[in-house]
């Protein structure tokens, strides 16, 4: 399993996605995302995976900054969890 990732091409994927933004206040939202890789020569338990989703928390302060945490899965697993600050540009 560890010599998965001593090839870079082993863990670089490249995905789309659809998002759709559930608003519970005007500063707490939660994103989702659902999406399909375009490549992907990742292969755990010796098989391609090709659909993902993330779901998270999203706290925006003065309608410019936020940060968020999402949990994104393989149907029922986990991958990973992401933290992130940003900025909305509009």
């Amino acid at each position: 399993m560890e010599d998965d990732y001593n090839n870079v091409s082993n863990i670089f994927r490249i995905g789309i996605h659809a998002m759709q933004e559930l608003y519970f206040t005007d500063n707490l939202s939660m994103p989702i995302y659902v999406g399909t890789y375009v490549m992907n020569s990742y292969k755990p338990d010796g098989k391609k995976i090709w659909i993902y989703s993330k779901l998270g928390i999203r706290y925006t302060f003065e309608d410019l900054i936020f940060v968020n945490i999402n949990l994104k899965t393989h149907t029922s697993v986990a991958d990973y969890i992401e933290l992130g600050v940003g900025m909305r540009l509009y």
